[in-house]
């Protein structure tokens, strides 16, 4: 036998087993999963933690590190968590300790940290040697009565000692605090809340346990961050609510300000769980590649709070700015709701409603475990205080007893053979509600007592012992009055533990009130519990293209041969009136400028056709050239056929586009017809466009759809044909008007007529309209329409760069249309055949004109003289080679725009300056720029 156990010391016996290699790859892996599910990654749904942080926070408060006492070490509390109950390194050990002392890290830090415990930046904690720590107030209410029985003990590691299966949290902090893990084929993300909000969402639902989770959202309607932001929309807030699974985005907080003509963006709050210093870095690549403009400088002045203060370019706005950075970097970033925790040691992806009832039942459990725990005690000493009236009551029996025993157990032997007088405690036994059992302890034989035979008491093994405990001073005469006293109080807290344990609705009212209680407790001005720091905003999310375009004033124009672009108006300054202009655009041999209008980058470009169709674009999506650049065709934005060319472009602003139902196009074409048509029919414009009107002697475009609706003919009164009635139209221009507003539509003969709008009757698109002036003989046509907002005068100007302004007041407003007008401005073969433009203008305006040259002159409205109708005007451009005025167009408030761009500039100027450290002058020392000095500047050019 010994010989054979030489040969095979192993004990092998030959016998092989096979086993199936996928049951056993299957088996191993799932308890590895469930290993690591349990003890490292996912959060226990009744406390909210996971083994590592219930183990340092145990530790901590067995080690006596509580608030009110100094700070100890990080690594000695790291070394008894490691050394007792967590035995998984000290790198973890001291990441999770340092996690729960970050104010940035969880919303309800459970840990105070003194020393470098990180920041906000990535920036990495002190070492364990140099930091120092305690727990936290509220840390306490985590662990609160947990000597008391209320949770499950299970031996550490190495048995040596125990620790809490579960703390008997007070609070939901699975909720307050959130939490986040990566487990085997699973992770979940929770994020963290308003304390005040769980709780008031606790406290309904155990007011209403069939409260819904919508009804549960108007108490917790969002979760509230450490780091602030903004939360926007609640449509991913109500189906992670619902499912446990969603997602949420926040945005960063900042607010716009401008010192010196300098704009700045100060960025005061980003979202959870991001590195300020990543976002500077991103800001400073996505400069770098031109990815972004508008941004000058970017300074981190983070401190104890975020600070990222962005310079911005005066020509753009911070507001568009900021959308693109959302856009682009993690100051807008998503929070996806993964709320999956361990549920009875299962792991389970929980609802709202689903997390506060767990919490809520396992707060009933500790709270009846606690009472039982109470119980017993109150009735152990209550046992003791009958030992000790008994030992009054036969004081001198009892100490010759005890003189006369040999031993200590002689003495209690003696103690217990007999039965003893009782008067004292028959008083205190009156109050026991007539049950003399309430105070007993649960397993106490039925011997020991008061004996209802004889009436004497009988006294226990544990009484005997207290007796024989008892201190002299116990003797006096006033300890029976104190003994009665606290006699009576145990039996009142014997009395209500019972009523909590034996009435489900005294235990709901205690639990009531102690979840008001905690609520409460931490509405404090100096933690902040009770303020919510995220706000919660109703914003759509997702941002449109609109969203990342700088507003800006703009100059359009477009040629004959369909050439487009777009320029900043500040791009070209103001002049002195007869200066030869700036090159606008260039444009190729026998090509020339054929409208020029003015709006800004988010406005609506409407173009209409020579087919009387009209298409839309937003103007931040035609081309922004440079004064050298012709632009593109037209051709490459709007689907026109073949032969259709663009006639009229006119700019919708915001005012019009809220506006729909009470607006109306007012079209004019140039044989003299007009027609009004609700905006509201053309607030949806296919990208093939939209029939506007029907032009004399066009045909209707090819692929257009026909309307059941006849084309109007014209009225009675505008059936005496002329010479104009016979020639192919075109639209000459198209404006927006109310239902009752004056027109005043121009010839190029220098004539006007003015009606009410109320005069022309409402008509379909497809309508081809009424007379609205007659023209005179010859090549007369309509060159422009004016809708009067106020008493300023109308500007006019001829081919020959001539123009003058004229009171509203002397064109005198007629109750019916068509007729042939009144003379506006005198024409002449010297000051110009034909007019070209006219404008309602104010003296703080500014005039644009272009010529068909491609040259724009920027010319201030109180340059040019006031004069009567039979005026031919003063000079107010320079024309060479042949050049002829094109087109013009008003510059609302143009002088305070160019006076705030030429500040800005020098503002800017200063600012640089300033940051080199050189002496520099304040806005209003800095010679300003003036308009004459600009007109000399490009009249060299």
């Amino acid at each position: 036998m010994s010989e054979s156990n030489n040969q095979n010391p192993s004990g092998f016996n030959g016998e092989v087993k096979p086993i199936n290699i996928v049951d056993e790859l299957k088996t191993s892996y799932l308890d590895y999963a469930m290993s690591v599910i349990m003890s490292r990654a996912l959060p226990d749904a009744r406390d909210g933690f996971k083994p590592v942080h219930r183990r340092v926070l145990y530790a901590m408060h067995e080690g006596g590190n509580t608030p009110d006492k100094p700070f100890v070490k990080s690594a000695e509390i790291v070394g008894k968590v490691m050394g007792l109950y967590h035995p998984h390194g000290d790198y973890a050990i001291y990441g999770t300790l340092v996690r729960m002392a970050q104010d940035f890290s969880l919303r309800y830090p459970l840990v105070q940290g003194q020393g470098n415990f990180g920041g906000r930046g990535d920036e990495a904690p002190a070492a364990m040697r140099y930091t120092e720590a305690r727990m936290s107030n509220i840390a306490l209410e985590l662990l609160k009565d947990i000597k008391k029985d209320t949770v499950d003990f299970i031996p550490n590691y190495s048995n040596k000692t125990t620790e809490p299966l579960v703390l008997p949290t007070r609070l939901p902090n699975l909720l307050i605090n959130g939490s986040s893990g990566i487990a085997v084929g699973m992770a979940t993300n929770i994020p963290p809340h308003n304390l005040t909000e769980v709780l008031n969402g606790c406290i309904a639902y155990v007011d209403n346990p069939e409260i819904s989770i919508d009804q549960l959202m108007e108490y917790i309607p969002a979760p509230d961050f450490p780091t602030g932001g903004i939360i926007l929309g609640r449509g991913g807030i109500r189906e992670a609510y619902h499912t446990g699974r969603g997602k949420l985005y926040l945005r960063a907080v900042y607010k716009v300000s401008e010192e010196a003509r300098v704009k700045r963006i100060n960025i005061t709050e980003i979202p959870y769980q991001v590195s300020y210093n990543t976002v500077i870095e991103r800001i400073h690549d996505l400069m770098k590649n031109d990815e972004i403009q508008g941004i000058t400088e970017v300074l981190n002045l983070s401190k104890n709070d975020i600070n990222i203060e962005l310079r911005i370019h005066k020509d753009y706005d911070p507001h568009v700015i900021m959308n693109q950075l959302f856009a682009k970097t993690q100051l807008q970033s998503s929070i996806s709701f993964n709320m999956l925790a361990l549920n009875k040691g299962k792991p389970q992806t929980l609802n709202l409603k689903q997390f506060i009832s767990i919490f809520i039942e396992f707060r009933r459990e500790v709270i009846t475990r606690r009472c039982v725990f109470e119980l017993k005690g109150a009735r152990t000493r209550a046992h003791t205080l009958e030992a000790l009236a008994i030992a009054l009551d036969n004081i001198d029996e009892i100490i010759h007893l005890i003189r006369s025993s040999a031993r200590r157990q002689d003495a209690a032997q003696a103690l217990l053979a007999r039965g003893w007088n009782c008067k004292i405690l028959s008083a205190m036994l009156e109050n026991l509600e007539g049950n003399p059992e309430i105070a007993r302890p649960a397993n106490l034989e039925e011997q020991y007592g008061v004996n209802p035979q004889d009436g004497l008491y009988y006294l226990s093994p544990e009484q005997a012992d207290d007796i024989l405990s008892m201190q002299l001073s116990r003797l006096t005469g006033l300890e029976q009055e104190v003994i009665t006293s606290e006699y009576q109080d145990k039996v009142s807290e014997i009395i209500r533990l019972i009523g909590i344990l034996n009435d489900p609705a005294k235990l709901t009212a205690v639990l009531r009130q102690e979840l008001i209680e905690s609520r409460d407790n931490n509405k404090r001005k100096e933690n902040n519990y009770d303020a919510r720091i995220s706000a919660i905003s109703d914003e759509a999310i997702s941002l449109d293209d609109e969203s990342f375009i700088n507003k800006e004033d703009v100059v359009i124009t477009y040629s004959r041969d369909s050439y487009i672009k777009y320029q900043a108006l500040n791009e070209y300054r103001s002049q002195s009136r007869g200066g030869r202009g700036r090159q606008a655009t260039q444009v190729k041999e026998n090509d020339e400028i054929a409208e020029l209008v003015i709006g800004k980058t988010t406005d609506t470009l409407l173009c209409f056709t020579s087919l009387g169709r009209v298409f839309q674009i937003k103007v931040y999506k035609l081309p922004r050239a440079t004064q050298a650049s012709r632009g593109r065709p037209i051709n490459n934005f709007l689907n026109l056929q073949d032969e259709e060319r663009i006639t009229n472009l006119i700019v919708l602003d915001e005012d019009a586009q809220d506006d729909v139902e009470n607006k109306f196009l007012f079209f004019a074409t140039e044989q003299g017809t007009v027609k009004k048509t609700p905006l509201k029919q053309f607030s949806k414009i296919r990208a093939n466009g939209l029939k506007a009107i029907t032009l004399r002697n066009t045909d209707i475009a090819a692929g257009e759809e026909t309307e059941n609706e006849e084309v109007e003919v014209l009225e009675a009164e505008d059936t005496i044909l002329d010479s104009h009635d016979l020639l192919p139209d075109r639209l000459a221009q198209v404006v927006v008007v109310g239902e009752n507003d004056p027109v005043y539509l121009f010839s190029r003969a220098g004539y006007v007529a003015a009606f009410n709008s109320a005069v022309v009757r409402s008509q379909s698109r497809v309508s081809r309209g009424v007379r609205g002036m007659r023209l005179q003989e010859g090549d007369d046509r309509i060159i422009a329409v004016i809708v009067p907002k106020n008493d300023d005068p109308i500007l006019t100007v001829t081919n020959g760069g001539l123009g003058k302004r004229t009171a509203l007041s002397e064109v005198p407003l007629r109750t019916n249309r068509g007729s042939k007008g009144v003379r506006m401005h005198k024409l002449s073969e010297r000051t110009g055949n034909a007019l070209v433009g006219a404008t309602q203008i104010n003296e703080q305006d500014q005039l644009a004109i272009i010529t068909d040259g491609g040259k724009l002159v920027r010319i201030d409205a109180d340059e040019i003289r006031l004069v009567g109708r039979a005026s031919s005007g003063v000079k107010l451009v320079n024309l060479v080679n042949g050049e002829q005025v094109a087109s013009i167009e008003r510059i609302v408030e143009g002088k305070s725009i160019e006076a705030e761009d030429l500040l800005a500039v020098q503002a800017h100027k200063q600012a640089e300056l300033a940051d080199n450290s050189s002496p520099v002058k304040s806005a209003e020392q800095v010679e300003p720029i003036t308009g004459a000095a600009y007109a000399e500047q490009d009249d060299e050019e």
